[in-house]
C-alpha cells in the first residue's frame, strides 16, 4: 500500500516545480536560469546532474526565494539516484530556515526515511507535519501515513490508535475529505492493524464502513485482501479460497501484475491453512515464471519451503527449486532458491528415514554456504544464517549454531524470524552456561517482541521462564523473580507453549521436550521456597505431565496440590485439569465425578462449557442419549457463557443424540439452526463452515432415516445436493456424493423405469469421489466398493455377452480396495472397506463360477483379521470342497 499515490505524488512535484518556476520577489535574473536549467536536467532525465546544480545552487545562493524549493527537488533526485542519507542531510540540513515549505519538507523526509525501512524515524517526521503544520494540505496524507509507518514498525495498537482515535488527526481530516484516497486507504489500513492486533471482530465492523463506497480497482484489491485475512484468522477457510479466488479477478479488473502476484501469493496461503499443501505448491508456481516480479519470486520460493510437504510433495519441489539454484551466484532469484531448496532438504532431514534423507542435512549446508560466501541480500543473508544455525544444531554442533544464530538475529530486522533466531541464541548461550549474555537475550526477546501475538503464542512463556532460570544462575534473583512472576500471571493455563511452527512454517519441531520443561520449572520450584510465585510454578510442573501424557503422574501432582494450596486462585483450573487428568487415565467414573463437582463449584469457569460438553459425551459414550441431548443444551442455552466454536459444536452434538434415540424431528431442528445461521447463508457468521458441513450431512441422514416421510428420498438428496453445492471442498461433500449415489440407487429400486439413469447418476458421483485429490482414503474405498456394487447392477440389465464384461469391472472395484491398489503414497488400508471389499469380492467370484478365487479371497480374510478367521477358513474349506 503505498503512501502516496503515484498520481497525487506526481501533482505534489508538478506544482513544486510550478511554485518555484513562477517569479518571486526579491530573485535575479541569474538565479531564475540557473534553477530552471537545473529544473531542466531532472526533467531530461539527469538526476543525477540535477541533484548536483540544485546543491551548488543553494550554495551560490543560500538566501535566494528559490533556495527552499531548491533543497526539497535536490532531495527528491537524490532519492531518484539512490542516495537516500543525502537526500536525508539535504531536508535535514534546511528544514528549519524555510517554514513556507516545511510541510513538503516533512513529507518528503517521512517518504525517505520509509522507503529506507527507518519506520520509526519516518513516524516522527509525519507526527511532526500533523503537529507543527495543522493547516497544511498535506495533513491527511502525512497522518495516514504516520500511521502506516508505525504500522510497518509493527506498533499495531499505537496505528489504531492514530486512525480510529475520533479526535486524532486523521478522523478529523479524513471526515473533512471523506473521498480522499488516504481517507480510503486509512480505513484499510485500520482493519489490517485490528487483524494483526487480534481483533478480527472489531476489523469486520471496520471494513463493512467500505460496504457501500465506490472504490477503484486497486481500492477493492486491497479491501478484499484484508477480507480473506480476516477469515484466514477467524479459521474460515472455505470462505476464505472463495474470497482469494475473487482476489485474482479484482487483480486481472486492475490489470495489475503486482496485485495478480500478491493474490496467487495469498490463495496459496489459504491453501496451506487448509491442508491442500499439493494445490498451494501448484499456485505459487504462478509467481515462479520468469515475468513475475523478483521479489515476488523470491518470495513464493521461501514460501515453497514452508509449505509441509509430504515425501511424494517434496520431490516435484525440490526438482523445481533445483532448476531454478543454478543461476548465477549473485542472481536474486538463484540465492532465494538456493536457500529455499535448503529448507526443504532440512525437512526432508528432520522428516521420515528415507533413501534422499540420508545426505539432506550436507547438501543443505553446503547450499547456504554457498548464499552466504556470495554476498546475499541482507534479508536473505539473515535467513540463511537462521537455516544454517538448524543444520548445525541437527549436526550436533552446538557453538556453530549459536554464531549463526547470533549472526542471524543481526540481520533479520524486526521479523518474526528474528524473535525466534534470538531464542536460539538465548537458549545455544543457556546450554553452554554462559547465563549472563544468556539472560540478556532473553531479555531483549521479551522487551521487543512480548506484545506481538506470533512470538507471544509461540515462544514468549518459555522465553520468561528460561529467562528466570538464566538469572538465577547469573546471581540476578531479582530480575529472575519477576520473570517467573510474570510468566504465571500471564500464561495462567501453564501450558508452556514452544511452538516455532507458529513463526516459521512447518518445517522445524517443537523446540524442547515436555521433560526438559518440566525439569526447568522443578529447578526454579527448588530455588523459590517462598516465594509467592511457587504454587504457580508447581502448578505448571503437574501441567507439563499433562502435556507429556503421565496422566496418573499428573492426576497425583494435581490431587497434592488442590490439597496444599485450597484457597488458591487457581483453584479452578486445577480442578478442571484434574478431571481432565482423570479421564485421560481412563478413570471414567472419578472425572466424571470431578467434573460435575467442578460445574457446581465454578459454573462461570471460562472451562465449564468443557466440562459440560464433556459431561454430554459422556452420557452419549454410556448410550444415554437423552441426558446427552440435555447436558448440550446446556452449553448453546446459556446466556452468560460466551458463544464459541464449542457452543456450535454442543448443537450439533445435541442433534446426534436427538438422532440417535430416533428423535428425527428434534435432529433436524438443531442442524438447521446451523445451517441458516453459519455460511454461507450468513456471509460474516463465525459459525465454522466445517460445522456447518456436518450439519447439513446430518440433516439428510435424518430425511434417510425417517420412517413417517414419503418424500424422505428427495428430501435427502435435496441436503446432499446443497451441501455439495455450498461446501465443496469439505470432507462432508465427499461423503455427500455417496449418500447422493446410495439414495440414487434405493430410488432404482422403488421404480424400474428410474434404474438405468439412476445407475448412471450413481456411477458418476462415486467417480468424481475417486477422481478427489483431497477424498481420504476410507472414502474413495467406499466410493470403489459402491461403485462395484452399482456396476453389478447394471449389469442385471443388460444382454448375457455384455453383462460378463461389466460383472468383471464390478470385481476389479472391490478387488481395488481389497488389494489395496487404491492407496496413494504414505496412506494406510481402511480395515472396515478392505473386509467389505474382500466379501464383495468373494461373492461376485463365487457367482462367476470361481471357487479357487472365492476360496484365495476367504484365506486371506482368515489372515487378515484374526477375530473371524474361523468362519471365513470354512468358507474357504467349503469352496475347495469337490
Amino acid at each position: 500500500m503505498p503512501l502516496l499515490p503515484a498520481p497525487a505524488l506526481a501533482s505534489f512535484l508538478a506544482l513544486l516545480v510550478l511554485a518555484a518556476s513562477a517569479p518571486a520577489p526579491g530573485q535575479t535574473p541569474g538565479q531564475q536560469i540557473a534553477f530552471d536549467a537545473a529544473i531542466r536536467a531532472r526533467e531530461g532525465g539527469f538526476a543525477e546532474k540535477a541533484a548536483s546544480d540544485f546543491a551548488e545552487f543553494i550554495r551560490l545562493h543560500p538566501d535566494s526565494p528559490l533556495a527552499p524549493h531548491a533543497s526539497l527537488i535536490e532531495a527528491r533526485a537524490r532519492l531518484d539516484i539512490g542516495q537516500p542519507d543525502a537526500a536525508i542531510a539535504t531536508l535535514t540540513r534546511h528544514l528549519e530556515r524555510w517554514d513556507s515549505l516545511k510541510d513538503q519538507a516533512l513529507h518528503l523526509l517521512g517518504e525517505v526515511q520509509l522507503h529506507g525501512n527507518r519506520f520509526h524515524d519516518a513516524a516522527r517526521a509525519y507526527r511532526r507535519l500533523v503537529t507543527e503544520t495543522p493547516e497544511s494540505p498535506l495533513l491527511l496524507q502525512a497522518a495516514f501515513a504516520e500511521a502506516m509507518a508505525t504500522f510497518r514498525a509493527r506498533d499495531f495498537e499505537r496505528a489504531i490508535s492514530l486512525l480510529d482515535d475520533p479526535n486524532g488527526a486523521f478522523r478529523r481530516a479524513a471526515e473533512r475529505q471523506p473521498d480522499d484516497e488516504s481517507s480510503v486507504r486509512g480505513t484499510l489500513l485500520l482493519a489490517e492493524a485490528q487483524i494483526r492486533a487480534g481483533l478480527p471482530a472489531t476489523a469486520r465492523l471496520t471494513l463493512d464502513r467500505l460496504a457501500d463506497r465506490p472504490l477503484t480497482p486497486s481500492q477493492a484489491w486491497d479491501r478484499e485482501w484484508i477480507a480473506t485475512s480476516l477469515l484466514l484468522a477467524q479459521r474460515q477457510t472455505d470462505a476464505a479460497l472463495v474470497a482469494s479466488s475473487n482476489l485474482l479477478a479484482l487483480a486481472h479488473t486492475a490489470a495489475s501484475r503486482d496485485l495478480a502476484a500478491r493474490s496467487h501469493a495469498m490463495r496459496a496461503d489459504v491453501l496451506r491453512q487448509a491442508g491442500r499443501m499439493a494445490d498451494a505448491f501448484a499456485t505459487l508456481t504462478n509467481n515462479l515464471a520468469s515475468d513475475a516480479p523478483a521479489a515476488w519470486r523470491r518470495d513464493a520460493l521461501l514460501a515453497v519451503a514452508e509449505l509441509p510437504l509430504l515425501p511424494p510433495q517434496l520431490d516435484p519441489a525440490i526438482h523445481l527449486l533445483s532448476s531454478l539454484a543454478s543461476g548465477p551466484p549473485q542472481d536474486l532469484t538463484a540465492s532465494a532458491a538456493r536457500v529455499a531448496l535448503a529448507e526443504l532438504r532440512l525437512q526432508q532431514h528432520f522428516g521420515p528415514p528415507s533413501p534422499a534423507s540420508s545426505n539432506a542435512l550436507p547438501e543443505a549446508r553446503s547450499l547456504l554456504q554457498f548464499v552466504l560466501t556470495n554476498a546475499p541480500s541482507p534479508a536473505l543473508e539473515g535467513r540463511a544464517w537462521f537455516n544454517l544455525g538448524w543444520t548445525e544444531l541437527a549436526a550436533g554442533r552446538p557453538s556453530p549454531a549459536t554464531d549463526a544464530f547470533a549472526r542471524a538475529v543481526a540481520r533479520l530486522e524486526g521479523s518474526p524470524l528474528q524473535a525466534l533466531a534470538i531464542f536460539k541464541l538465548a537458549d545455544g548461550l543457556q546450554q553452554a552456561a554462559q547465563h549472563e549474555p544468556a539472560l540478556q537475550h532473553f531479555l531483549r526477546l521479551i522487551r521487543e517482541f512480548g506484545g506481538r501475538p506470533p512470538v507471544r503464542g509461540a515462544i514468549l512463556e518459555r522465553a520468561l521462564y528460561q529467562g528466570a532460570l538464566a538469572a538465577l544462575e547469573a546471581g540476578q534473583h531479582d530480575i529472575a523473580h519477576d520473570l517467573a512472576q510474570r510468566a504465571v500471571v500471564e500464561f495462567p493455563n501453564g501450558e508452556f507453549r514452544d511452538d516455532t511452527r507458529v513463526l516459521y512454517g512447518q518445517t522445524l519441531a517443537r523446540l524442547d521436550s515436555p521433560v526438559r520443561a518440566r525439569t526447568l520449572l522443578q529447578r526454579l520450584g527448588a530455588q523459590f521456597t517462598n516465594s509467592p510465585a511457587l504454587p504457580e510454578i508447581q502448578l505448571a510442573a503437574a501441567r507439563s505431565l499433562l502435556q507429556d501424557g503421565s496422566w496418573s503422574n499428573a492426576l497425583h501432582q494435581l490431587d497434592d496440590w488442590t490439597r496444599s494450596y485450597p484457597n488458591h486462585s487457581g483453584m479452578a483450573r486445577a480442578e478442571f485439569e484434574r478431571a481432565w487428568a482423570a479421564y485421560k487415565a481412563a478413570d471414567h467414573a472419578r472425572a466424571h465425578s470431578l467434573f460435575t463437582n467442578f460445574l457446581a463449584r465454578f459454573p462461570d469457569h471460562p472451562s465449564a462449557p468443557q466440562a459440560q460438553v464433556w459431561v454430554g459425551d459422556h452420557h452419549f459414550r454410556q448410550g444415554n442419549f437423552v441426558a446427552a441431548e440435555a447436558s448440550y443444551q446446556i452449553v448453546f442455552q446459556r446466556t452468560n457463557w460466551p458463544v464459541s466454536r464449542l457452543t456450535h459444536e454442543a448443537r450439533l452434538m445435541a442433534g446426534r443424540a436427538a438422532f440417535v434415540r430416533q428423535g428425527y424431528r428434534d435432529a433436524k431442528d438443531y442442524f438447521r439452526w446451523l445451517i441458516e445461521n453459519g455460511p454461507p447463508a450468513v456471509p460474516n457468521s463465525l459459525i465454522p463452515p466445517e460445522l456447518v458441513a456436518q450439519a447439513w450431512f446430518a440433516f439428510g441422514d435424518c430425511f434417510i432415516e425417517e420412517p413417517e416421510s414419503d418424500s424422505r428420498l428427495s428430501d435427502a438428496m435435496t441436503a446432499f445436493t446443497r451441501l455439495i453445492e455450498q461446501l465443496p471442498h469439505t470432507r462432508e461433500a465427499l461423503l455427500a456424493r455417496g449418500k447422493l449415489a446410495d439414495c440414487h440407487l434405493q430410488s432404482a429400486s422403488l421404480d424400474p423405469a428410474l434404474a438405468p439413469a439412476a445407475y448412471t447418476n450413481a456411477a458418476l458421483l462415486y467417480l468424481d469421489v475417486l477422481q478427489a485429490p483431497n477424498a481420504p482414503v476410507s472414502i474413495r474405498s467406499q466410493a470403489e466398493v459402491g461403485l462395484g456394487l452399482v456396476r453389478e447392477k447394471q449389469a442385471a440389465l443388460l444382454d448375457p455377452a455384455p453383462r460378463q464384461t461389466r460383472i468383471e469391472e464390478a470385481l476389479a472395484h472391490h478387488l481395488n480396495v481389497f488389494h489395496f491398489r487404491n492407496l496413494r503414497p504414505g496412506e494406510l488400508a481402511s480395515p472396515f472397506w478392505v473386509n467389505r471389499a474382500g466379501l464383495e469380492a468373494a461373492r461376485l467370484a463365487e457367482s462367476l463360477g470361481r471357487r479357487d478365487q472365492a476360496s484365495h479371497v476367504y484365506e486371506t480374510l482368515a489372515q487378515t483379521f484374526p477375530s473371524s478367521a474361523t468362519a471365513f477358513r470354512q468358507r474357504a474349506a467349503q469352496l475347495r470342497a469337490p
